[in-house]
């Protein structure tokens, strides 16, 4: 048989009282060692929630900046369709101009048969001497 150490010895022949309080003195150490696992855990907890907030925010931020240059480019972007528009409009008006004065110059072209071509001041003399 194996030999009786002290500490079976002590458990074997010791008296209620001393198991009670060792029962006790554990639980209180147990008690002491769950808490600071409690606040080391909760301690761990904040720390990474704060860490993770701190990430959340830069991330936000740089949607934000983001968000903040897609405005700029699309107030541009509306801004040179409207300038556009308003190009387009004067040049559709200048056409529609320089075809009114092409069609004038169209109806005023007229050729006399048997009278010859001179520049515009002789034929207003021409005609002003014909008309006297």
């Amino acid at each position: 048989m194996a030999p009786v150490t002290k500490r079976q010895r002590e458990n074997s022949t010791g008296d209620m009282k001393a198991k009670v309080s060792d029962t006790s003195a554990i639980m209180k150490l147990i008690n002491a060692r769950f808490d600071e696992q409690a606040d080391l855990i909760a301690t761990k907890m904040k720390e990474s929630e704060e860490h993770m907030m701190s990430i959340f925010h830069d991330r936000l931020d740089s949607l934000n900046g983001d968000f903040q240059s897609l405005q700029l480019r699309v107030q541009k972007l509306e801004q040179a369709a409207e300038e556009s528009r308003a190009l387009q409009a004067q040049i559709e008006m200048l056409e529609a101009k320089l075809a009114v004065q092409a069609n004038a110059s169209t109806v005023n072209d007229m050729r006399l048969h048997g009278v010859p071509y001179v520049e515009v001041m002789q034929v207003v003399l021409l005609f002003m001497s014909v008309h006297v």
